[in-house]
């Protein structure tokens, strides 16, 4: 083989290599910018529970809430660092103006609506993983949803029985 043949088979060994292990494709990087936001937007929503709500079992779960989706988090900013993707972890406006109606609902109300919130973002959430673990071929994002996953089926489980 002469030289240029070594080198372009190495470079497109690297390349299939970085594809299936590395590189964030668009799609990748678009996904960890809306997990940051409506991680922040649950995160959120859970601290306006552990306020709001009169349910002890609600407070309960809003506190795993938070502190499930704080690691979660924190895993999505170090994958978006390490790939250099900017991320913001403010609420859309959309979030914001439900953040700001169940403001101003206290007791039973605030936690219905929080329950069918809840449910509304975990059937969100299910569907964004799904596609998301079909598409990638980061092994970091792929483990990132996987984990996503598993507190997500968690959470299910638990606003189910409220």
């Amino acid at each position: 083989m002469t030289k240029m043949a070594i080198v372009a088979a190495a470079l497109c060994v690297a390349g299939l290599h970085a594809g299936a292990a590395g590189t964030l494709s668009a799609k990748d990087r678009r996904f960890l910018q809306q997990d940051a936001q409506g991680g922040a937007y649950e995160m959120q929503l859970a601290q306006l529970a552990l306020q709001k709500s009169a349910d002890p079992r609600i407070k309960q779960f809003a506190q795993q809430d938070v502190s499930d989706h704080t690691a979660l988090n924190q895993q999505a900013e170090q994958i978006a660092h390490q790939n250099q993707v900017p991320i913001q972890t403010s609420v859309t406006p959309d979030k914001q103006a439900k953040l700001d109606h169940m403001g101003t609902l206290t007791g039973a109300a605030f936690d219905k609506a929080f329950i069918g919130e809840m449910k509304a973002i975990n059937k969100e959430d299910k569907s964004d993983f799904k596609e998301e673990l079909g598409d990638t071929r980061n092994d970091q994002i792929k483990q990132f949803v996987q984990q996503g996953q598993a507190i997500d089926r968690k959470h299910e489980k638990i606003v189910d029985t409220l």
